[in-house]
């Protein structure tokens, strides 16, 4: 038998070779979407696929005005986008826990971003790591639920990855960072939701798109982010790769 080469079952997105776990079944797509933006909302899509879009947005909306509400500081920042968790300091963060606990949604948000904070290190959601032991059978949930919402959400053009982008453009337009001039046609957001196939959804997903991804542009050049969150994520991704899933592989 023919030793099989080094990463010759994973599958190149960009500069990222993704492992089967990650890249089976995938739509492929060259991207910085993939590589650097979808990291950045995958908890909002965990959270979609736990909850549903309507009471999933309510939950995230909560969450990004209770971390808004903890920083000190007079600096705007979107929570919606994970790694800007980064920039609460530990003082911040215990304030945010607090808050999360006296709404009663710590342990929900923590079990339902569990695959974040077990597998990998250093997450943005690492605050809310209960410290717990899971066994085998537990972790192969965790990884499914995993593999799931990156399924639904790799290709920026899917519905569950429009609705998550909505949040990340919504968050600015609550936060009044966006506004809409007198007179102007607003599109039709909530066809995003209830009627993702119609025209009007075409063209609000398509005006969500364009806005998040000029917000990302701006936060590359104004803020310096050098997206080592997104990095760091498939880097980490990789080594899952080694674990075994029950009825994932069609042998």
């Amino acid at each position: 038998m023919a030793k099989k080469k080094i990463l010759e079952d994973h599958k190149k997105v960009g500069k990222i070779m993704l492992p089967p776990f990650l890249s089976q079944d995938m739509p492929i797509q060259e991207t910085k979407y993939t590589e650097e933006l979808l990291p950045e909302i995958i908890w909002m899509g965990l959270i979609h696929e736990e909850l549903g879009f309507k009471k999933g947005i309510d939950l995230i909306r909560i969450f990004i005005q209770l971390a808004s509400d903890s920083k000190e500081s007079e600096d705007y920042i979107n929570f919606s986008i994970s790694s800007h968790l980064y920039k609460l300091s530990e003082e911040e963060i215990k304030i945010l826990i607090d808050k999360l606990i006296d709404k009663n949604i710590f342990f929900e948000v923590s079990d339902i971003l569990s695959p974040l904070t077990y597998f990998y290190k250093d997450s943005p959601f690492s605050f809310l790591n209960k410290e717990i032991d899971l066994t085998k059978e537990d972790e192969l949930v965790l990884l499914e639920k995993l593999k799931t919402s990156l399924t639904n959400n790799f290709d920026r053009f899917q519905q569950a990855s429009n609705v998550a982008q909505f949040n990340v453009f919504y968050t600015r337009v609550i936060d009044g960072k966006i506004s809409f001039y007198s007179g102007m046609k607003v599109p039709n957001f909530d066809s995003i939701i209830n009627n993702f196939d119609s025209d009007d959804s075409m063209e609000a997903s398509a005006f969500v798109r364009t806005s998040v991804k000029n917000e990302f542009m701006h936060i590359s050049n104004t803020e310096k982010h050098t997206f080592e969150w997104s990095k760091s994520f498939w880097n980490q991704s990789h080594k899952l790769d080694n674990c075994e899933f029950k009825g994932y592989y069609n042998d």
